[in-house]
């Protein structure tokens, strides 16, 4: 069940240029049914790894972190979201770099920054696919 209606432009600020046309390509693909499910099911994934991450990243727990950033990275790359992956790729490598701790810290407000502004692009460009 494709849908006719024309997709909200979303600004650019909102979402890589990149993830937004992934999820075109998946919705064309696809079909707002599926892609309703699949992206449901990776969302709720990724807020609760993100969530881990997060209480990972409070208690300097950056080997966990390391693991949860690559979790993440993992079910973002399966899809193509290459902002999310990306952030959550180089917080991995500067928690085996064992970087500054502020640092690490920063990088997981990254990766949550990175999934929040898809999970927004999502919101605004197919409403109709989040229920």
């Amino acid at each position: 069940m494709t849908s006719t209606s024309t997709p909200r432009q979303v600004p650019e600020t909102i979402a890589s240029p990149s993830d937004l046309a992934t999820l075109v390509a998946l919705r064309l693909s696809l079909g707002d049914e599926i892609l309703s499910e699949l992206l449901s099911t990776h969302l709720a994934a990724v807020d609760a790894l993100s969530e881990e991450l997060q209480a990972a990243s409070r208690r300097a727990d950056w080997p966990l972190a390391m693991q949860l950033a690559c979790d993440v990275a993992a079910k973002s790359g399966e899809l193509g979201f290459r902002a999310v992956t990306n952030a959550a790729r180089s917080f991995a490598a500067a928690a085996a770099d064992k970087l500054e701790p502020h640092q690490l810290r920063n990088g997981v407000q990254m990766v949550v920054f990175e999934h929040e502004r898809l999970r927004l692009a999502i919101k605004l460009q197919f409403p109709e696919l989040l229920v």
